[in-house]
């Protein structure tokens, strides 16, 4: 799961048109990434690499490079937010069962676990969510073959879908009863383990949507990220690894990220919510919480 402005970025493969330019180079004229190609393959352009100078810098014109590689500007950033959460709130919640426990994967993919856990547990109602609009398209196509009433998917980060469940007006709103975390980026560079899906403010954010033994199930097969992900959970004051005999891993079934991943021999490890009583003020402790 990454930030929306990595779910934002061009597809080069598709090869969209530019924004137009302005001033006197092609004002009003659309550039395809094309142009790039086209530069970089032109006969007059400098060469890359000679005997006696070695690797030199070459890089396209102004007008053809800082398209395409300026970021995401705040505004836009802010309004597809906006629009997520607008979407979430207005028509994809008002689908939920009232007052019901929720099995939730974070990163669904394509929906290949979720649609098999789905059939397999009618009596769970589940909620796929992922940043990519692709892969939603594809996991909501699954469960309409099959049928599934239980099933929904939504494209959303995490973060945007968890807050906008909490906000959700109480008792009548549902509850996180299981959560999957399955495959997610490991991020082995220390400096980019801020972007891990299982992170403290995860545990954080699900704690008071969950009720009490609610279980976190996460699968990775990224030995440094297990182990990482294990130090978090087991720091936190609401959750504690179970043992597998307590907590056993609930249903199998080899999704393609599993398949990528069977030859890194995957690890597992199930999280409960603890049932101590919370502090006041948490929302865990109404009365359509099960204790």
């Amino acid at each position: 799961m990454g930030s929306i402005a990595r779910g934002l970025a061009p597809n080069l493969g598709s090869r969209p048109s530019l924004p137009q330019t302005t001033g006197s180079e092609g004002a009003g004229r659309r550039r395809p990434v094309g142009e790039f190609f086209a530069w970089l393959h032109a006969p007059s352009r400098p060469a890359l690499f000679s005997p006696k100078a070695g690797w030199k810098p070459a890089l396209p014109p102004a007008h053809i490079s800082a398209p395409l590689f300026r970021t995401v500007p705040l505004e836009l950033h802010d309004s597809i937010r906006d629009q997520r959460l607008a979407v979430l709130r207005e028509t994809f919640f008002p689908r939920l069962p009232v007052n019901t426990p929720l099995t939730l994967e974070l990163g669904c993919g394509h929906g290949h676990y979720l649609n098999a856990y789905a059939a397999a547990h009618p009596e769970e109602f589940c909620v796929g969510i992922d940043l990519i609009g692709d892969r939603i398209e594809r996991a909501e196509r699954k469960a309409r073959r099959a049928k599934l009433a239980n099933l929904l998917f939504v494209q959303a980060e995490a973060a945007l879908f968890l807050g906008a469940l909490a906000d959700l007006p109480r008792p009548a709103a549902p509850w996180l009863a299981r959560v999957f975390v399955l495959f997610s980026d490991p991020w082995p560079k220390r400096r980019h383990w801020k972007h891990r899906v299982l992170q403290t403010s995860l545990l954080d954010t699900l704690d008071p949507l969950a009720a009490p033994g609610a279980a976190l199930h996460f699968r990775t097969d990224h030995p440094d990220y297990f182990a990482y992900a294990l130090e978090v959970v087991a720091a936190h004051p609401r959750w504690r690894v179970a043992p597998p005999e307590e907590a056993p891993w609930p249903f199998e079934h080899v999704s393609v990220f599993e398949e990528r991943a069977l030859a890194g021999a995957p690890q597992s490890f199930t999280a409960l919510r603890r049932r101590a009583a919370p502090p006041d003020g948490d929302i865990s402790t109404g009365p359509h919480r099960p204790v």
